[in-house]
């Protein structure tokens, strides 16, 4: 499975007061990538003043939200679902590598090598 990209959000006006909600649909992530994403939801460093997003019934919400943070929020919230893409993928490594220990060792040096080599071109493509 691919990252999960954030959509164009559905706006709504809100009954409750001079906000709006936003509503993106996320009906394509993973069980671990709405257990990782919500997990994030108690963390620190979402930006102040901003309500926090929440995952509901395949989509990612945010409500009471003032129409003049809408910007502020999304480039938020793309830093929060990168972040939750990234560790989706540590962990799924992970999970590979154990599935992997039973496997053949030379397999196992080969697929190492590779990912050694991944780190290596990531490592000085600055360069």
């Amino acid at each position: 499975m691919g990252k999960f990209m954030l959509p164009r959000p559905v706006l709504e006006r809100d009954s409750s007061g001079p906000f709006v909600r936003l509503r993106f649909d996320a009906f394509s992530v993973s069980g671990l990538w709405v257990s990782e994403f919500s997990k994030r939801e108690h963390e620190h460093g979402w930006p102040r003043k901003l309500p926090k997003p929440y995952y509901e019934h395949g989509e990612v919400r945010v409500k009471d939200l003032r129409p003049e943070d809408v910007a502020r929020f999304v480039e938020a919230l793309r830093e929060w679902v990168d972040a939750t893409n990234e560790e989706v993928d540590r962990l799924r490594l992970g999970i590979e590598a154990q599935q992997r220990e039973g496997e053949d060792p030379r397999l196992k040096f080969e697929e190492d090598v590779a990912a050694t080599e991944r780190t290596l071109n990531e490592l000085f493509s600055a360069d």
